[in-house]
């Protein structure tokens, strides 16, 4: 009996398909799969009983998406003063899975004028977002 195949990233190369295609195709989704990880490494974090905490971001600003899980694991909290006087975020989109928004997390990102909350979002401490420049905010009911 022949074996089932339930993901295959790539069909079985054809005839008179080069070592070179292979080779391409590979890297192509080496490239696919860095992208998601790099898009993490901006992010400093901390794991606790399954759960990511964000507690740094060290990209390079503008339009910042915070991710719904880094390594398997469900991003729920941003720390206090995790983006604390980051001067080149101008936009945060906060993920669904996230429920608690530290004190001063985002205080003083004079350049931040837009923020996304996800559904999940429950608390938001202390001058979470003082001394922005925040002109656009969207909550979900």
């Amino acid at each position: 009996m022949k074996p089932r195949t339930y993901f295959s990233p790539k069909p079985a190369p054809k005839r008179g398909q080069s070592k070179s295609f292979r080779i391409v195709w590979f890297l192509r989704l080496l490239l696919l799969l860095s992208l998601s990880g790099a898009a993490q490494a901006q992010f400093n974090y901390t794991t606790q009983n399954g759960m990511i905490t964000v507690t740094g971001y060290t990209g390079p600003g503008g339009e910042v998406i915070i991710p719904d899980v880094i390594e398997g694991l469900p991003v729920t909290n941003i720390g206090d003063e995790a983006f604390y006087r980051n001067a080149s975020l101008t936009s945060v989109t906060i993920p669904n899975s996230v429920t608690n928004i530290g004190n001063f997390a985002f205080e003083r990102c004079i350049s931040l004028t837009s923020a996304t909350f996800g559904t999940g979002v429950t608390s938001i401490g202390y001058n979470a977002f003082s001394r922005t420049a925040l002109t656009s905010v969207s909550i979900p009911n």
